[in-house]
């Protein structure tokens, strides 16, 4: 419909953007699976150094506001620009992307997302906190142990 002209403007608008989004989307997941073939078939090589956080947050921020807007999520990053950490970046990125998209995923249209970072004696706390429903302590034991394989859509 798009190709043939069948869309108002705005209709194609309106796609044009929920199909850059869902690119966005599938780019992500290909490079997820690459990095985990990549691990499988050349064994970790872990390559820590020291990194801005803010920045890579941010980064992976841009990865999802079609998904943010879509659903008027507010996504906050609460952390100051001088926070350094000693990661291996592709990792970092990678475990960021995971959690704010599976906190996206499951925060309710026009929620909120904050992720924050305080300094704790040598070490950094990231947190992720949505306004979703979340789940039952039994259900994260569950989970945590390994008793339960169950994925949550």
């Amino acid at each position: 419909l798009l190709n043939e002209g069948h869309l108002s403007e705005a209709e194609s608008k309106i796609l044009v953007r929920e199909i850059q989004g869902k690119t966005k989307e599938v780019n992500q997941l290909l490079s997820n699976l690459l990095n985990w073939s990549h691990l499988q078939l050349r064994g970790y090589k872990n390559n820590p150094v020291e990194i801005p956080l803010r920045e890579i947050v941010e980064e992976t921020a841009q990865g999802v506001v079609e998904e943010t807007t879509r659903k008027q999520i507010a996504l906050h990053i609460n952390m100051s620009a001088t926070v350094m950490v000693w990661a291996d970046e592709n990792q970092l990125q990678l475990i960021l992307r995971n959690l704010i998209g599976n906190a996206i995923k499951f925060t309710p249209f026009s929620g909120e997302v904050v992720v924050a970072a305080t300094e704790q004696a040598k070490e950094i706390m990231i947190s992720i906190q949505d306004t979703g429903v979340g789940i039952t302590s039994e259900q994260l034991e569950a989970i945590i142990s390994g008793k339960n394989k169950t994925f949550y859509n």
